[in-house]
Formats: structure tokens, sequence, C-alpha cells
């Protein structure tokens, strides 16, 4: 009930969000795959361009409607899109988690009540992981006493018909 008040609170929230702090984090990104405007890593300088040319049309829609915390939760997701796509523990890995750590983090700066939502659903999560382990860990228990208790039952009918008439 409460992660559903915040949630309805994020989207009450019509603070318009800046976008200072995601364009300095996507030009340091940059600035480490190149060097005097030279491309060092070609593909993580690619990676970038994807994201900035979807944060530049971000930038380009209603601020009413996109540049709220919710929509800038939207744009995270779509660069999180990009990020699902790249080769973990890579320089493209690197820099894109960057500018999406950089968007999250000017939504959490910038709309306290997105941050305090967010905490609270990732300390939900963790507490629905946690009951899901300890779930998994019961129904591994009694899987091994039903495979011992069929164990037992098997080597039962394995004995010879000879045995049974006694």
């Amino acid at each position: 009930f409460r992660s559903r008040t915040n949630i309805q609170n994020i989207k009450g929230d019509k603070t318009v969000i800046d976008f200072g702090g995601i364009d300095k984090a996507l030009q340091n990104e940059f600035d480490k795959v190149s060097f005097k405007g030279q491309i060092k890593n070609k593909d993580a300088a690619n990676t970038l361009q994807q994201a900035k040319e979807i944060i530049d049309e971000w930038k380009k829609l209603d601020p009413a409607e996109y540049h709220t915390p919710e929509g800038i939760d939207a744009l995270k997701q779509s660069v999180g899109q990009i990020l699902e796509g790249v080769q973990p523990r890579t320089v493209s890995d690197t820099v894109i988690k960057g500018v999406y750590n950089s968007i999250k983090n000017e939504i959490n700066k910038q709309a306290p009540t997105y941050a305090k939502t967010m905490k609270a659903y990732t300390d939900s999560t963790e507490q629905i992981r946690e009951i899901e382990r300890a779930l998994s860990l019961g129904d591994k228990a009694s899987d091994r006493k039903s495979t011992r208790l069929n164990s037992s039952h098997s080597q039962q009918s394995r004995m010879p018909s000879s045995a049974w008439k006694k």
C-alpha cells in the first residue's frame, strides 16, 4: 500500500529535472573513450553515441510531461536497454553505466520523493528475494526427504517375490 502511494507521489511530482548533470556525465564518459577528439575505443564511443541520441531526443520533448521524475525515469529505462545489450565488464559497459547512473542520480538529487520511493522499492525487492531464497531452501530440504523416501520404497519393491511368501 505504501509503495503504491509513493508511486502516485512520483506520478504527481511535476518537478522539471535539469539535464545539466546528465550532460556533464555524458561528456565525462566520452572523454574516457577519446583523446583530443580522437576515438580510442570505437565500441564504447558508439554505445555512448546511442545514449546521447536518446537523451538529445528526450530533451526536445515537452518538459512538463517528459522532464518530470516519472519522465526521466523512463529515459533512464531507455538508456538501460542499451546497458542490457553490451558485454559485461567492458569499456562500453563501464561508460554506459556511468550515463545510466548519472540519470538516476539527477532524479534522486532533484526529486527527493523519487529517491525515497526507489529506496523503498529496492528494500522491498530485497525482502522478497530473501523470502524466495528461504522458501527455495525449504523446497530443497523436502526434495531430499522425498528422494530418500522414494529410494527406500524402491528397495522394498525389488525384494524377490519368494521373500513375500514367508
